[in-house]
């Protein structure tokens, strides 16, 4: 399978579309071969995931989690991956990390036969700064974004639709300046936009819910099936958390006593959260998140909730962590703060 070989457009495309880049992040794309010789890919989906989780480390497992959900979401022929990284005071970026990160990202793809065609890590987003890529020893520098940014799909535009020439280059010689950057910013739009309707209809629903507004079977079947997306995941994390947070608890307690068990999980988490970081109980806080434990009990967000929980971490740092979701929200021109 082709890999990118020419990444500064696909690189400066995803800097100059996100309005809100998240800092320390992870972006994963979701890429689907077109045919074309010349640039065999065009983007389905982009994902936004935390590079690190509470404790400092790599977020490894959520990020392979989280990688799981694209494939069975999207089934995607590839991935690429650009890790956003700041280093911190007196110490260099880890880039031996992120490209055994990316190692066990190849190999946990590698299991659905889809093959990971480009991963790099970045420290900075202004033209000039460099790239690294974490599959071969190529690097390179940003290139300038365009000088017209090109307009934005039309409403309700189907995800993967233009023509095969819409695709990432993966052909081009290292020497390339690379397509357009306009071109793979259409891409990127119009990748979002399932995404976006995906987090407005769950908003839309936290409210209707807390409201008094009774939920159809279908309804709350096209709910769960919403809930499923790692980006819409994400972005409940930081709405939980946030002062708008305990309109959904009715919503999340309706889906943990009418979703199948497998499915009670994230609503269970939310729940916690907005109990704990709302100051409402401590103790109520505790017992939803066992309660998801037992259903899941292996699952490694869900362990560092509970141990934040119990060992009474401060809420603040809590929305600190989820600052992640309020970028990923704001990419999608929704705010939830």
């Amino acid at each position: 399978m082709p890999s990118i070989h020419a990444p500064e457009s696909l690189i400066t495309a995803t800097l100059t579309s996100l309005p809100q880049l998240p800092p320390r992040s992870l972006l994963l794309f979701a890429l689907r071969e077109t045919g074309c010789s010349s640039a065999p890919y065009r983007i389905d989906a982009l994902y936004s995931h935390d590079l690190y989780a509470a404790d400092g480390q790599l977020a490894t497992a959520a990020i392979l989690e989280a990688a799981q959900h694209v494939y069975a979401s999207w089934r995607p022929d590839a991935v690429a991956v650009i890790i956003i990284d700041e280093p911190a005071p007196h110490r260099p970026v880890p880039i031996p990390d992120h490209r055994e990160l990316a190692t066990l990202l190849g190999e946990r793809l590698a299991e659905t036969n889809t093959s990971l065609v480009g991963a790099w890590t970045i420290t900075a987003t202004e033209p000039g700064s460099s790239w690294v890529s974490l599959l071969d020893d190529q690097s390179g520098v940003l290139t300038s974004p365009p000088p017209d940014p090109a307009a934005a799909p039309q409403p309700g535009s189907v995800v993967g639709s233009g023509p095969a020439p819409d695709a990432v280059d993966g052909t081009a010689p290292r020497s390339a300046p690379g397509r357009d950057p306009n071109v793979f910013a259409d891409d990127l739009d119009q990748a979002l936009a399932p995404v976006r309707s995906r987090l407005r209809l769950v908003l839309a629903l936290a409210h209707a819910v807390n409201a008094g507004v009774e939920l159809r079977i279908e309804v709350l079947a096209e709910l769960a099936e919403a809930l499923e997306d790692p980006v819409v995941r994400d972005a409940l994390y930081a709405f939980a958390v946030g002062p708008n947070g305990p309109i959904a608890v009715k919503l999340w307690t309706l889906l943990m006593r009418e979703l199948p068990i497998r499915r009670r999980c994230l609503p269970a988490m939310l729940a916690a959260l907005t109990h704990y970081t709302s100051g409402e109980s401590a103790r109520t806080a505790a017992a939803t998140i066992q309660t998801a434990l037992t259903e899941r009990p292996d699952d490694p967000t869900l362990q560092t909730l509970a141990t934040a929980i119990t060992a009474a971490v401060p809420a603040e740092l809590l929305r600190t962590v989820a600052h992640g979701g309020r970028c990923t929200a704001a990419d999608l021109g929704i705010d939830i703060a």
